[in-house]
């Protein structure tokens, strides 16, 4: 009497192994450009790996049920209601879930089809200047290639060893080299060429098509540079003083040959960002530049400008430092937002010495904006700020007033009550603002300090409730000046206000105090600190016409894309209305296959023309076993005439075939 057989779960098969490791490379690539989508991403594949668990282990339960694909559908949900990840990224994994899990033969090469629209995605977000792109388009077309021909090489190999019909019918297995050379050699080709141009980027990023940044999203600065590109008021409580050096603006550089610069103040601005949205974090108040499209501009200086050379090194992200009150910088590719700012692609990443223009270094002001009807954006506030009470700040002639006077009254406000300190600031109160009402409204004197950021923000503020409009800026204001320049350490990271006059121009406001600037300089031994560099004036300054242009697609790629979305849907309507084969003659067909695929493996002589029956004669002939019962069996069920036969004993054959070897 023999035992009942246990039944336990299938091992993972080598299809299902090949497209989680695609999967999990998918996700990597994604994951690496859009790191806020990690989460997203790691949940769509654990679903795939999930679901492909759940089938091996109850593939009865889980069809009949669709556990797979309510395992997916569910986990998709979770990750956008979660994490809401970027698009580009959210898209391009569930649609890679949706060609790869569950594992059926021949689908691994439609991830080709998959890759080209990820191409076609940032190609086309390259060619419209405002779009954010996540990966520079020379590196994705490399990365889009290698990943099309592994994948076109791998479903090679796979229908090699599945002995598929069609061109590959009967593909000797341990010949899959013959089908996938080719693509593997492309695959290799592709990652060289991947290689090649990230090294060009870490030697050279403007010879590479620009990566966009968006307004609202300005690359993070990197630690110790002090210049934060999105500006959280309340959420530090002690300011380091870092003498870590960041910039020198040079002003007597003989090979510029430009006139002699105006003759700078005992202090000098720095201008990296004007920052005109504000919202409530909870009891923090969170600064950041206006999220409207960038646009690629064009700074002419005119001839005569007195120039400087800025020296800047890595860190902050892709915005252009200029002097206050500056004209422009001579740089190529430039890209400008509505407030002003403006970004050059991959700025941040090296050092970096670009010709600035030195007219207005001593000014209060800069060109206005050119959207006048757009004022209510730096007028607005969030609505947790119109709801507290204010009495006691606000004085009713400031909305009168002109805006300078106005501010001039707000500051000598901020001064008389507030204090400027660096260290063990008061813990906001709680609730919406709290930051800004401990600062302006608490009724202990103790608690009402704060640094620039503070006074900034809460001039800002009070103008703005006052019907003015006022933003903040955020860069570096430096009393560590020479006769050749103005070094600009981690210590001078700044914040001002710039508020719009009856003139139409931006005029800044000083909020911080002269003894708020000493005290940030109070114990810092300036002997210790790192000596400034010399800075010379960049080796070709007009090399403009060497300028990387973003990549952009003709004009006609609409009409080719909808003429291909065409051509699908009308493929996929034939393929719907062909006849489907019998499941009986499919189930037929794939026995047929691993057959002649077995026969394959025991070195029988394998073509496009080979039978049934000459396989099976073959692997009897190497295994020594009787197969004209269950030849028999399954010509008749091909041809008709009699039920479905059991499966081929495939391994009891290749285990009768190595015994018979020995």
């Amino acid at each position: 009497m023999t035992k009942p057989e246990t039944r336990s779960a299938k091992p993972l098969s080598v299809l299902a192994a090949t497209h989680l490791v695609f999967l999990g490379v998918i996700a990597a690539w994604l994951g690496l450009h859009q790191p806020r989508a990690w989460p997203a991403l790691l949940l769509l594949l654990a679903a795939a790996a999930g679901g492909e668990l759940v089938e091996r282990a109850t593939p009865r339960w889980s069809r009949r049920l669709w556990l797979r694909e309510a395992l997916l559908v569910g986990s998709a949900a979770l990750a956008w209601w979660l994490a809401a990840p970027p698009v580009h990224a959210f898209a391009g994994m569930g649609l890679a879930c949706l060609l790869l899990a569950p594992p059926r033969g021949g689908s691994l090469r439609l991830l080709a089809g998959l890759c080209a629209a990820d191409l076609i995605t940032i190609g086309s977000a390259a060619g419209r200047t405002g779009a954010q792109v996540p990966v520079p388009p020379w590196t994705a077309a490399a990365f889009d290639t290698a990943l099309a021909v592994a994948a076109v090489a791998a479903d090679a190999w796979l229908e090699s060893r599945r002995g598929g019909r069609g061109l590959l019918r009967g593909a000797p297995r341990l010949a899959w080299w013959r089908w996938c050379a080719w693509p593997a050699a492309a695959a290799v080709l592709g990652g060289l060429l991947m290689a090649w141009a990230l090294g060009l980027a870490e030697r050279d990023p403007s010879r590479l098509p620009p990566v966009v940044p968006n307004a609202g999203r300005v690359a993070r600065a990197r630690a110790g540079s002090g210049l934060q590109t999105q500006l959280t008021v309340g959420a530090v409580q002690e300011v380091t003083r870092d003498t870590t050096l960041c910039a020198r603006l040079a002003w007597e550089v003989p090979e510029l040959a430009s006139p002699a610069p105006p003759r700078p103040g005992p202090v000098v601005y720095l201008r990296a960002l004007a920052l005109s949205r504000l919202r409530c974090d909870g009891p923090y108040l969170a600064w950041s530049s206006d999220p409207g499209d960038l646009a690629e501009t064009a700074a002419p200086l005119p001839p005569g400008t007195p120039l400087g050379v800025l020296l800047r090194l890595p860190g902050g992200g892709d915005a252009v430092m200029i002097p206050d009150g500056s004209a422009g910088a001579v740089l190529e590719p430039l890209f400008g937002d509505r407030d002003g700012n403006l970004f050059r692609p991959l700025l941040g990443s090296r050092p970096q010495s670009y010709v600035v223009s030195l007219e207005g270094l001593e000014a209060d002001s800069s060109p206005g904006p050119a959207e006048h009807a757009s004022l209510e954006r730096w007028r607005s506030l969030p609505r947790e700020l119109f709801d507290q009470d204010w009495e006691g700040m606000l004085e009713p002639r400031w909305a009168i007033e002109d805006p300078l006077r106005a501010a001039a009254g707000a500051v000598a406000r901020l001064r008389e009550r507030c204090q400027y300190d660096l260290s063990d600031l008061p813990v906001p109160q709680a609730g919406p603002g709290g930051a800004l009402r401990t600062f302006l409204l608490d009724p202990d004197p103790e608690r009402r300090r704060g640094h620039c950021q503070y006074f900034a923000t809460a001039t800002t503020v009070l103008l703005r409730l006052s019907g003015h409009a006022a933003r903040c800026v955020v860069g570096f204001a430096s009393e560590e000046v020479d006769a050749g320049g103005a070094c600009f350490r981690a210590l001078h990271a700044h914040a001002w206000v710039e508020v719009l006059g009856g003139d139409r121009r931006w005029h800044r406001v000083e909020a911080t105090s002269a003894a708020g600037f000493a005290r940030r300089m109070a114990g810092v031994d300036p002997s210790l600190a790192e000596p400034p560099p010399p800075v010379a004036a960049p080796s070709a300054p007009a090399a403009a016409s060497a300028k990387p242009h973003p990549l952009r697609l003709p004009r006609w790629w609409p009409g080719a894309a909808l003429l291909a979305l065409a051509l699908a849907v009308w493929y996929g309507w034939r393929l719907a209305r062909r006849p489907r084969r019998p499941r009986r003659l499919a189930e037929l067909e794939r026995r047929s296959d691993g057959i002649i695929a077995l026969a394959a493996e025991l070195g029988v002589r394998v073509g496009p023309a080979t039978t049934l029956s000459v396989a099976v004669a073959g692997i009897a002939a190497r295994t020594g076993l009787d197969l004209a019962a269950p030849l028999a069996a399954h010509l008749r069920a091909r041809f008709g005439e009699g039920p479905l036969p059991p499966p081929w004993p495939l391994a009891a054959l290749r285990a009768a075939a190595r015994t018979r070897r020995r």
